[in-house]
């Protein structure tokens, strides 16, 4: 058999790759091709290859490392998968240790995080160094007690005066966690209605969220300002009756309520930054294509 390598996937191993993909994930082949066509390009996947095939890949999304006014160069680590014919094999270990080294100093990498879907995820990461580093807020509501918050003035409708993007930036200017930029946002919205999900805008507010029978999980919200008008735009789009929110630690909306759960994991790639266990924070990472 001839020795497998490891090293950055090109184009002309996209096929491999999409056929990686569908045989990992319960995606649609759309949903694939869609992610392809906008993040398979120079340094962003890390692949592992057997006899000219594709076995083992994992993405590079970037992202920033914020804390107060310092910020950090990120790599989220996306679409891990290796072939069931292949695992077990220490592939994707040595694709983590490639992303760290090769892939960081390649794309300047100073943080590298991850979201593991399963409890067994963690412990696998957690053999890498990866360390719970993220936490979010969720919150459960009734439709009825959303309507009294949102109040029963009608509000006209509106132009947002900011992108999504521009929304997201400002509001977590102040947090530490994870700023993505506005390829990410703009593809995390595009995939949510891809999948069938929502998303509401205000003038100064965003919600993204996906409906399960009666339940609207939200999965991001972000608001500058009139909260009651965004909870109004988000009764107005949807008719569920039960929501569930996930926000940050500081999130203005519903202070001090809901269970604080790990939703991610990371470590630093550079000597002297910290990133877990930072005092009297709990840092944010948000929209992560879960």
């Amino acid at each position: 058999m001839m020795a497998g390598h490891i090293g950055f996937a090109r184009q002309e191993d996209r096929e491999g790759l999409r056929q990686l993909w569908l045989e990992s994930f319960e995606d649609t082949p759309e949903a694939v091709d869609f992610f392809l066509e906008r993040w398979l390009s120079p340094f962003s996947c890390v692949a592992a290859w057997e006899q000219g095939k594709v076995v083992s890949a994992l993405y590079l999304l970037p992202g920033v490392w914020q804390e107060g006014k310092r910020s950090y160069q990120a790599q989220y680590i996306y679409g891990a998968a290796t072939l069931p014919a292949f695992r077990g094999c220490g592939w994707m270990g040595k694709l983590l240790a490639f992303a760290g080294s090769t892939g960081a100093r390649q794309r300047g990498d100073q943080v590298s995080c991850l979201l593991p879907a399963t409890k067994s995820l963690y412990n696998f990461y957690a053999r890498y160094g990866y360390r719970t580093a993220f936490y979010l807020r969720t919150v459960e509501k009734e439709r009825e007690e959303l309507e009294a918050l949102a109040g029963t003035r009608e509000r006209p409708c509106v132009v947002p005066a900011l992108s999504p993007w521009e929304i997201r930036e400002i509001s977590m200017s102040q947090q530490t966690g994870i700023q993505w930029g506005r390829q990410m946002v703009e593809y995390a919205f595009a995939v949510n209605s891809l999948y069938g999900g929502g998303r509401v805008c205000t003038v100064d507010g965003y919600a993204l969220y996906r409906r399960q029978g009666d339940l609207a999980e939200i999965l991001e919200w972000r608001c500058l300002g009139d909260m009651g008008a965004l909870l109004a735009a988000l009764l107005k789009d949807t008719d569920a009756e039960l929501f569930r929110f996930r926000l940050s630690g500081r999130d203005a909306l519903f202070p001090k309520e809901g269970d604080l759960i790990p939703f991610g994991m990371g470590k630093s790639l550079c000597q002297g930054l910290k990133i877990e266990k930072i005092q009297g924070e709990t840092p944010y990472l948000g929209m992560t294509l879960d």
